[in-house]
């Protein structure tokens, strides 16, 4: 069922390392997390309409109605995310598993979210689907076609509400958060833009795309930016590899391409606009600020999308509070803390659940096969 080039890869799975001192980077997380909340509040006071409310006003004049809808639309982005999964296993195997594809979802959320750049999420879903029973070609071609369709996905919804919401930034009364939404969120989306325009050249201009990298990674390596020449250039020319690799492989099963496509377009439209609700349940404002917290929300995730804290956290809650100040001053900061919960903490908590009740079943079926061990030895 695999394309035959996509097939040859990856097809050895090996356990991914654990570090003895694992913990510490978690400590150093929630040390991240916990700085960035706090300079979030002593920022948003100083800025023009941040009297922030006192937390007890604010709950008890909740609109409930909105904070369950919060609830249900973040819980229907991974249930969207599971979905684009099931599609893409069922267009490679003709067969969906339901309890590896949810785990799979959850374990890549959290070690997206505990790793800078978002760099561990993908091996450790590929691990976690072999483990399910998905052989190495499989297991890897269903979590990279689905992220090569994603970010494409991503980079596509990001540039529409920019383009089409730039003037929503005029709402940013402090002239210093808006330009720095503005130059910042700009950076973040060309940054983000390389690898798809990188698989592009390559694809169009085969031999100035090889001739460029090899340029680019030769002054690296003469600046001792790059170390191993040889070595970074058959990473880059692999990863634009894969990624090509990737979309010839799902665009021979049209409808389901078309399907990840809609849903992963759909996934990020509400992601983006979830923040509204968030505040809609804590102040009652007009419902146009959909579409205007759905920019701002763009604004400020890619302006911090080159930020290597994990899940960018610390930047997130910052540019966030900035950017949500124009729509609700007084309550922009619970917003981002309760957006930030759905969306990122309450993933962390589910990660680390999974992480002991794996430990623990792992223990007791260890000890099963010891006592079994034994008893036959006897």
């Amino acid at each position: 069922m695999l394309d035959e080039e996509l097939s040859k890869q990856q097809v050895e799975i090996q356990e991914p390392k654990k570090k003895k001192y694992g913990w510490v980077g978690i400590v150093l997380l929630l040390a991240v997390i916990g700085l960035g909340i706090f300079l979030m509040f002593k920022i948003t006071e100083l800025l023009p309409g941040g009297g922030i409310k006192e937390i007890g006003p604010v709950i008890a004049n909740m609109d409930y109605r909105y904070f369950l809808v919060s609830i249900a639309t973040a819980i229907l982005i991974p249930v969207l995310v599971m979905v684009e999964y099931a599609l893409v296993n069922h267009a490679l195997t003709r067969k969906v598993n339901p309890k590896a594809i949810a785990k799979t979802t959850f374990v890549g959320k959290y070690y997206d979210f505990i790793t800078p750049f978002s760099t561990g999420g993908q091996p450790m879903q590929i691990y976690t689907l072999h483990k399910h029973g998905y052989d190495g070609a499989t297991s890897s071609a269903i979590i990279l076609i689905r992220y090569s369709v994603n970010i494409i996905c991503w980079l596509l919804v990001g540039l529409v509400l920019m383009i089409g919401g730039f003037s929503v930034l005029n709402m940013v009364a402090d002239g210093t958060s808006k330009n720095f939404l503005l130059v910042a969120g700009i950076i973040g989306i060309c940054l983000n833009l390389l690898l798809p325009l990188s698989v592009l050249i390559f694809v169009v201009f085969p031999k100035f795309a090889n001739g460029s990298t090899k340029l680019f990674i030769k002054i690296g390596a003469k600046l001792h930016i790059v170390k191993d020449p040889v070595k970074s250039f058959e990473k880059a020319y692999k990863t634009v590899h894969d990624f090509r690799m990737c979309f010839k492989t799902i665009s021979k099963k049209p409808a389901h391409f078309i399907l990840l496509i809609l849903v992963s377009i759909i996934e990020y439209c509400v992601t983006f606009a979830l923040p509204f609700f968030v505040i809609m349940s804590l102040k009652q404002v007009p419902w146009e600020n959909l579409w205007n917290v759905s920019v701002l929300n763009v604004f400020s995730t890619f302006a911090v999308s080159f930020i290597p804290t994990p899940g960018n956290a610390g930047g997130m809650e910052i540019s966030s509070a900035l950017a949500f100040q124009a729509v609700a001053a007084e309550v922009s900061v619970y917003a981002v803390l309760i957006w930030r919960f759905f969306t990122y903490y309450i993933y962390i908590i589910i990660g680390i659940v999974i992480s002991i009740y794996d430990v623990i079943k792992r223990s007791i079926k260890t000890a099963r096969d010891n006592r079994r061990a034994k008893a036959k030895n006897e």
